[in-house]
């Protein structure tokens, strides 16, 4: 598979993270959400993963301040571009977040080289039946120098809204090598850098297999200025899920369905619409 048709499996997997309220300047609308970070499905019931301090941040959103919800949100994408009556049109959906789980204690029975407690938080959203991506836990998953891309939206609502108004509504598709694994080359690290910049929005970003849709890290972290970025490696993003689902699960009845969601956005037209140009 290549890169392009790996990051199309890859892409309704990925959630953008943020804020239904964005602040403007007096009499000027917002031309889209204010976006916080990235995370990505790790469960089809709706269990999203992103880093610990997104998660911090969507929970200090202040509410509305005319229905007193919640102000957070999810966005995803449908799987793919469809045509209708008025043009081309790829659905987005905006969803609530129902739940948070962040990890706050970090215990390891042997030496451990990795952040003292790994920068990782679960959401549940409003959504279910989700395509979940898998998270890569085999021995020697990880070398440095191996190809790999990662996904999200670095620079936040930014680089959506380029001339002024919404200019594109996918995630920012990237690609690298792993540069270094912690604490040395070995069957399971306790983290790894790849050199892909680091730019605020993209935390929570998944870091995959260019040829198939397997994550092998999450991104959180980095150096200001330089293309050394940090990630946690993929199998103790799958050991905190274990943990959750264990010891302090998920509440997922009355959950709209993915399809539900798609059904409702064609029925709507709430998505981005295109309408092909054609010179003669």
């Amino acid at each position: 598979m290549s890169l392009a048709e790996n990051f199309e499996v890859v892409r309704p997997s990925i959630v953008a993270l943020g804020s239904r309220i964005s602040i403007s300047k007096p009499g000027k609308t917002p031309p889209f959400p204010f976006l916080l970070g990235t995370g990505f499905v790790v469960d089809p019931r709706g269990i999203v993963v992103t880093n610990r301090h997104v998660a911090d941040d969507l929970m200090q959103l202040p509410v509305h301040p005319k229905t007193g919800a919640h102000t957070a949100f999810a966005m995803l994408s449908s799987p793919a571009v469809h045509d209708d009556a008025h043009g081309q049109v790829q659905g987005l959906f905006f969803v609530d977040i129902r739940d948070y789980r962040v990890l706050d204690s970090f215990a390891s029975t042997q030496q451990y080289y990795g952040e003292p407690v790994p920068d990782m938080a679960f959401l549940q959203i409003d959504a279910c039946e989700l395509p979940a991506l898998e998270l890569a836990t085999r021995k020697n998953t990880w070398q440095i120098g191996m190809s790999i891309a990662t996904a999200g939206f670095p620079l936040g609502n930014d680089a959506l809204v380029v001339y002024g108004n919404i200019n594109q509504i996918t995630p920012l598709l990237r690609h690298g090598i792993i540069s270094s694994l912690y604490p040395f080359p070995c069957s399971v690290p306790h983290g790894f850098t790849i050199d892909v910049m680091m730019q605020g929005g993209g935390s929570g970003s998944p870091i995959f297999l260019p040829d198939t849709p397997t994550v092998v890290g999450l991104l959180h972290g980095g150096f200001p200025g330089t293309n050394i970025t940090i990630a946690l490696p993929s199998h103790l993003v799958r050991l905190g899920l274990a943990d959750l689902l264990q010891n302090s699960p998920f509440q997922f009845s009355k959950v709209p369905t993915y399809q539900e969601l798609a059904d409702d956005s064609q029925k709507n037209y709430d998505g981005l619409h295109f309408e092909q140009l054609v010179s003669e």
